[in-house]
């Protein structure tokens, strides 16, 4: 007869023998490869379970969105809004064809390292080295992406510890060994590490830039220049006076570029100058600053460079711009002969002696003119103690009694807490010295050997465009202090005879202290500082009349761009993380309170008979729980032999074993084992509980309020980390991807 019940075919690997017993020459189903398997069960499993982001709850969906949104704004959005304030066009103010040279100046990225904090362990001290290096690539990127400079100049400590690290002739004697114990351990190979991640920071991705700005220009379109110089030395570089190094500059030098310098940049002369190193000479020393016990027996060799670039740079200025005109126009180049002769071999030992520097490679030499002369040095020149760096200054702004003062007495301005301090140090000091300061801006701004003072403006520090000018210096550019300060420099020569009255003002300079561009130097909004130059000129480098009637009486403009506060991103996640888990709790609370059915709970037991089958293959339905047996007499002691082998009541005890079977059946199901709660435990489940007394068996057992409130808090924990887990999940792949997206 055959069975109501449907049978379920089962694929089997075996072979089929015929009536004959002759072995089949073929299989009924052939078995598959390992890698088929694997194949077939991942997709039975892909068919089986939902995605994972499916499984959130819409709260759990709603905190992981808001996550992703905080965490783009924090990581990509927050640099563009802050680059998009400093835009060109926002400050500029040329007139209407104007094509200015776009010039990006960067101080003191101080890359950390373990001479930043020598006290912090890992792994702080490696996060904080992960998140300040990410910080600068970004800013930086995102400056070359948006505002498209065309040339970029650091002003200094590129490296923190540069001149802790020892070069392969380092000697204590020579200053270039460190003279902390702490720091001999680190070598050669260590600094050209760093020197790698300034490098992977700053220079890869500039090179990515012009090359992108290449392939967007246009076939006949007059190509434009574009230039990184990062050669002007710091103290964190090389040193300070007498503690700079020779093998540390020379290494320095052989991978960043001289440190005294002269490029024309928008028909401007950019002068760097090694103050760092100039500071050493004797006469320039500052009474405060640490002096080497044992100075090097070639003292003259830190400074002689420096100084003599600085006593001839009025030659350097023309020199440089006769090249540059001779590069536009090569007609007036003047080609000289080339002879070849026979040397004898003490010759070779002797040294080449080089061209003087007024060669003439232009036709007409004599006739170029002066181009507006900008000064870099990486230290500020001297200023009076407690003169006022104006309101740009983010640590220690102007103080009430200052900004009172300033219109009143233009003079007797001061303000320590907004200047900075004069004072220096073990390898530093924050200002340079009066008599350095006074030859610098004399031989930088005019050729004629006067003597000059200086002094501070009367403290109005607003946007004037670069008016005051010292001869041809036009602006001085500076670093070292972290901060952004902002001060005029004026100049007022002597009495001719030898008077020693001032007769009056005949000039005056500004000079601006760029602010860092990296967040763990002090400074919680970090910046950089924009320059617009243009100055056009003709074949002789004079400048060009102006045809309109609004040109601007400077050829150099300059605007603060800060970027974002980190520390206020880390604050806003932190924040962010608090109401997530607050979020989190309080679903938790619901759910362990109201119940389960709308959870991830009752989600996780609906498709745990799913995860349990390793097969792959359609887990079978639950067996339906039985019903309740009839209820049957139960014999009485005084029932015959006859009565207890009656049919009727041997079937009612049969029945009775297979409802008991049944039951013990059904609780081994991985389905209803699920239901371990009493809460969830179906009513004809077989319990492991004791029995209770009759009067107690139908009464629900009550806890004592610390056990429920224990019970309580466990079920909302357990809760609530089943809930933060998949969100932290898909928040961290998000924040790993946009990392290295961005």
């Amino acid at each position: 007869m055959p069975s109501s019940a449907s049978t379920a075919s089962v694929d089997v690997d075996v072979d089929v023998d015929d009536p004959d017993g002759a072995p089949s020459s073929a299989r009924r189903r052939t078995r598959p490869s390992v890698g088929g398997r694997l194949f077939r069960q991942a997709t039975r499993r892909a068919r089986h379970h939902r995605p994972r982001l499916l499984w959130l709850h819409p709260v759990q969906l709603l905190v992981a969105l808001s996550w992703m949104l905080v965490l783009w704004w924090g990581e990509h959005r927050a640099y563009g809004a802050a680059i998009e304030r400093c835009q060109w066009r926002r400050w500029e103010d040329w007139p209407a064809n104007a094509q200015p040279h776009h010039l990006l100046l960067i101080a003191d990225p101080q890359l950390v390292d373990p001479h930043t904090y020598p006290g912090r362990r890992w792994p702080l001290s490696r996060l904080t080295t992960i998140y300040t290096d990410r910080y600068m690539h970004r800013a930086f990127r995102a400056l070359a992406h948006r505002l498209q400079p065309d040339t970029v100049i650091f002003l200094g400590d590129l490296l923190d510890g540069g001149r802790e690290w020892a070069t392969s002739t380092s000697t204590s004697t020579s200053g270039s060994r460190s003279a902390d114990p702490r720091w001999h351990r680190y070598g050669p190979a260590f600094w050209m590490a760093e020197r790698a991640r300034f490098e992977r920071i700053f220079v890869r991705a500039w090179t990515r830039h012009v090359r992108t700005q290449e392939k967007q220009q246009q076939p006949h379109a007059a190509p434009r220049v574009h230039k990184l110089i990062a050669s002007l030395p710091g103290n964190h570089d090389v040193g300070f006076g007498n503690g700079v190094g020779l093998a540390v500059r020379a290494r320095f030098e052989t991978w960043f570029g001289p440190g005294n310098r002269v490029d024309v940049v928008g028909n401007h002369s950019v002068v760097g100058l090694d103050t760092v190193s100039l500071s050493a000479r004797p006469a320039h020393a500052s009474p405060n600053a640490d002096v080497d016990p044992d100075p090097d027996p070639d003292v003259e060799a830190r400074w002689r460079p420096a100084q003599a670039f600085l006593d001839t740079l009025p030659a350097r200025k023309r020199r440089a711009l006769a090249r540059v005109l001779v590069g536009r126009e090569p007609a007036r180049a003047i080609r000289w002969p080339h002879r070849v002769r026979e040397l004898e071999l003490g010759d070779l030992a002797a040294p080449t002696a080089q061209p003087p520097l007024d060669t003439r490679i232009h036709r007409d030499y004599d006739q170029l003119a002066a181009l507006p002369t900008i000064l870099l040095t990486h230290v500020p020149l001297y200023r009076a103690p407690g003169t006022p760096c104006g309101p740009l200054r983010e640590r220690w702004p102007p103080s009430a009694s200052a900004s009172a003062s300033s219109s009143a007495s233009a003079a007797t301005v001061s303000d320590d807490g907004n200047a900075i301090a004069v004072r220096a140090g073990y390898q530093y000091q924050n200002v340079l010295g009066a008599a350095l300061s006074r030859e610098i801006i004399d031989k930088a701004g005019r050729e004629e050997d006067e003597d000059v003072n200086v002094d501070v403006d009367d403290g109005n520090h607003d946007h004037d465009h670069g008016r005051g000018r010292v001869g041809s210096l036009v602006r001085v550019f500076s670093g070292d202090d972290h901060d952004y300060c902002e001060v005029v420099h004026r100049r007022r020569p002597h009495k001719a005879g030898g008077g020693g009255g001032v007769v009056g003002v005949v000039g005056a300079v500004r000079e601006i202290t760029v602010k860092s561009i990296s967040w763990a130097m002090g400074v919680r909004r970090p910046g950089v500082v924009l320059v617009s130059l243009w100055n056009p000129i003709d074949g002789l480098g004079r400048p060009l009349p102006s045809t309109s009637t609004s040109a601007p009486a400077t050829t150099i403009q300059s605007q603060l761009c800060l970027l974002p506060d980190q520390l206020a991103i880390f604050m806003r996640y932190g924040a962010w993380l608090a109401l997530t888990l607050l979020v989190l709790v309080a679903r938790a609370v619901v759910v362990a309170v109201v119940g389960s059915g709308g959870g991830a709970g009752g989600r996780a037991h609906s498709h745990r008979h799913h995860d349990d089958n390793d097969g792959g293959e359609k887990a079978s339905p639950p067996p339906p729980l039985p019903s309740s047996p009839s209820p049957s007499p139960s014999p009485s002691p005084s029932s015959s032999p006859s009565h207890r082998s009656d049919p009727e009541h041997k079937h009612a005890r049969h029945d009775e074993h297979d409802y008991h079977h049944h039951r013990r059946v059904v609780s081994s199901h991985p389905y209803y084992s699920s239901f371990a709660d009493p809460a969830h435990r179906h009513p004809l489940l077989p319990t492991t509980t004791t029995t209770t007394p009759a009067r107690n068996r139908y009464r629900p057992r009550r806890l004592r309020r610390p056990a429920a409130a224990a019970a309580l808090l466990a079920a909302v924990a357990a809760e609530a980390g089943r809930a933060l887990l998949p969100v932290a999940a898909v928040v961290g792949l998000f924040y790993l991807g946009l990392g290295w997206w961005w």
